[in-house]
């Protein structure tokens, strides 16, 4: 049996992204919007169904979106956290997709805590690291944005029984028992 705990916080002093509002209602118009994702190759049109390159590619399809929409947002460099900045990368804002069955984890949770052991960094990582996610389908060789959420990491990570919280385990020093 699984349990969920949920985390409430309280503080009125978290200092919050001033523009949420429009980036969750941009977020939210891709609701109910199918995105054909195909590659040509050698004469062929293949349709793209990896979850793994689905996220990559969404992100390159959102950004320019979410951009024409606010002026302060800035991409984050390639296969590194985060994948977006916004108001002159004070806030950070990690993109994930899902289909059927969220199962998230922290991609590699050493880089993770070295983060939070940085000056401010559970601040940081903590409140000011939103995570924009979406729920999606494939539908006759098209992906169906389902839902967004805009969520922070605890209401993102969960406990496996195995480890402390959900994680991938790249490259760890030390044995986890």
């Amino acid at each position: 049996m699984s349990k969920n705990i949920e985390f409430v916080i309280e503080n009125k002093n978290i200092e919050e992204y001033p523009n949420s509002k429009i980036l969750i209602n941009v977020c939210k118009s891709f609701e109910e919007k199918e995105i054909t994702l195909t590659a040509t190759f050698m004469g062929k049109i293949i349709p793209i169904y990896n979850c793994n390159a689905i996220g990559d590619i969404l992100e390159d399809v959102f950004y320019p979106i979410i951009k024409d929409n606010l002026a302060d947002f800035e991409e984050g460099q390639k296969q590194a956290s985060p994948d977006y900045y916004g108001i002159n990368k004070n806030f950070e804002f990690e993109q994930k997709v899902f289909m059927k069955q969220p199962g998230f984890d922290i991609g590699n949770f050493t880089s993770y805590v070295n983060m939070l052991t940085e000056d401010g960094g559970v601040y940081k990582k903590l409140f000011k690291t939103k995570y924009i996610v979406f729920e999606y389908s494939i539908i006759d060789e098209k992906i169906k944005i389902i839902k967004f959420h805009y969520l922070n990491v605890y209401n993102l990570v969960g406990y496996s029984g195995k480890t402390p919280i959900t994680m991938q385990i790249k490259k760890m020093y030390g044995h986890l028992q």
